[in-house]
């Protein structure tokens, strides 16, 4: 069941900016949520990886799932005069399941350089597991993933920042 997230202040990469987690509210409902965000004129999306795919093999954009839809949200964006930035992590993330590893996917856990499974825990104290990019699925995975999504941008126009994120780190 998706859900809507509520916006706090540990919810803003910088004061002012605003998240805003698509595969937890419904599509039907993006252009609403989006206009109640009047902090700023900037939307900060961060991609989920996990949510397009179980396997890393076949990626969904707006096939099977309306979440996963990113030219209805860019869309979305610029009728409302939003300036959507996307961040897509390129290492283990703490705000989502697994570390944003698809789950079928989700073997081999990330340690740290003493040999400790890295992991973390949200403001509701549930532990989140991390699980390396550096297993070769993993990493074949992510590169098709980085791949398609390419494509899909180039083919839908999408002109928007796509930063990479590095746990946290810009």
């Amino acid at each position: 069941m998706l859900t809507t997230p509520v916006v706090k202040d540990e919810d803003t990469v910088f004061p002012g900016e605003n998240w805003f987690f698509y595969w937890k509210t419904s599509a039907s409902l993006w252009k609403s949520k989006i206009e109640k965000t009047s902090l700023t004129d900037k939307i900060i999306v961060p991609i989920n990886w996990s949510f397009h795919t179980d396997t890393g093999d076949k990626i969904d954009f707006a096939d099977q799932k309306p979440e996963t839809d990113f030219k209805r949200l860019y869309d979305i964006c610029r009728e409302l005069e939003k300036e959507i930035i996307f961040l897509l992590p390129i290492t283990p993330v703490p705000y989502l399941p697994n570390g944003g590893i698809p789950y079928l996917l989700a073997r081999t856990a990330s340690c740290d350089e003493y040999g400790i499974n890295r992991a973390s825990a949200d403001s509701e104290g549930t532990i989140h597991k991390f699980y390396s990019f550096y297993d070769p699925r993993v990493y074949k995975g992510f590169s098709r993933f980085c791949s398609q999504l390419s494509e899909y941008f180039e083919k839908n126009e999408i002109k928007a920042p796509l930063w990479g994120v590095n746990c946290g780190h810009y």
